[in-house]
């Protein structure tokens, strides 16, 4: 009796404790917002980095304060954070601020950019578990028309199914790019892209403040990165995990 009313009175105390840093977040959430509202970015950008949790709206107001600053490559970093957590109306919204501010950093969207802009908003609603059970459920559909269905039927349905897994396929590519996996952007001034992980290597290309690249592989300090078309090594400090 006495261990079960212990226990209670732990529980009560924790779920106190919660409460409290919850509100004490919200309020600092708050408070952010006024800054921001009145100009003091600094504040409202430090407010916003010490809060605990970190959602859209954190992410998106981040991105817009050091976009008032002048800081158009935090801006983006921040923005494209925000992109991971958005949905609908949010997302369209935040979409629109990437490619703005990419416009300013003079870096041109890639067709997948543009493709994300228009479908990213009703794609974004779509669990991605639904898109794979689907993409498996069609793999299976092929498989069983191709041992059990013959002549113009055969035809007719291989059509449908390519038709449909296309479409699947499209939306699990559309999906795994608003979720930006392994994705860093660039924000040094200089960054040249090298053959291996040393600059004694040959430098194949440079890239930009803004850029953003896919990270395949790291060692030590330097990271293998694809942009593009092309292929190289970089140092890891030239880049921002998002």
């Amino acid at each position: 009796m006495v261990r079960m009313f212990g226990k209670t009175i732990i529980c009560m105390y924790m779920c106190i404790v919660i409460m409290h840093i919850h509100a004490h977040a919200q309020e600092l959430f708050l408070q952010a917002n006024e800054w921001y509202e009145h100009g003091a970015y600094d504040k409202a950008i430090e407010a916003y980095t010490i809060l605990p949790e970190k959602g859209f709206g954190v992410y998106f107001n981040m991105g817009n304060a050091y976009y008032k600053k002048g800081d158009l490559i935090q801006a983006l970093i921040h923005w494209k954070k925000a992109q991971r957590l958005a949905y609908g109306s949010s997302l369209e919204k935040v979409l629109k601020q990437v490619a703005f501010v990419q416009k300013e950093l003079h870096i041109n969207d890639t067709n997948t950019e543009k493709i994300m802009m228009h479908v990213g908003p009703y794609v974004s609603y779509i669990p991605m578990l639904a898109v794979q059970f689907f993409w498996f459920l069609l793999l299976c559909m092929m498989m069983y028309m191709a041992l059990c269905m013959h002549g113009y039927k055969r035809v007719l349905y291989a059509f449908l199914l390519v038709i449909a897994c296309a479409t699947v396929g499209g939306i699990y590519a559309i999906k795994r790019a608003l979720q930006l996996p392994a994705c860093a952007i660039v924000h040094n001034k200089e960054a040249s892209l090298y053959v291996g992980p040393n600059s004694q290597y040959h430098a194949i290309a440079s890239l930009v403040p803004g850029n953003q690249v896919s990270i395949c592989q790291q060692t030590n300090n330097w990271c293998k990165i694809s942009c593009g078309n092309i292929k190289g090594w970089i140092p890891s400090i030239a880049l921002v995990v998002i």
